[in-house]
């Protein structure tokens, strides 16, 4: 598991848990989890993507 900070093109930044690379309408993009409790996830196109922070975590 690893928290990121995502940096979109456009000045749009998502921070949660990669939950890794998925394909939609034939585009790869990253699945970011930013609400574990509602499970709300944000699809990052690669092509948008301006830069990746991992930020380490550790399980409990």
């Amino acid at each position: 598991m690893k928290r990121v900070v995502v940096e979109l093109e456009g000045n749009l930044t998502f921070c949660g848990i990669d939950k890794g690379e998925i394909e939609i309408e034939g585009k790869v993009g990253l699945l970011v989890e930013t609400d574990k409790k509602s499970g709300l996830k944000i699809w990052c196109p690669k092509e948008m993507i301006k830069d990746i922070l991992v930020i380490p975590i550790s399980e409990v």
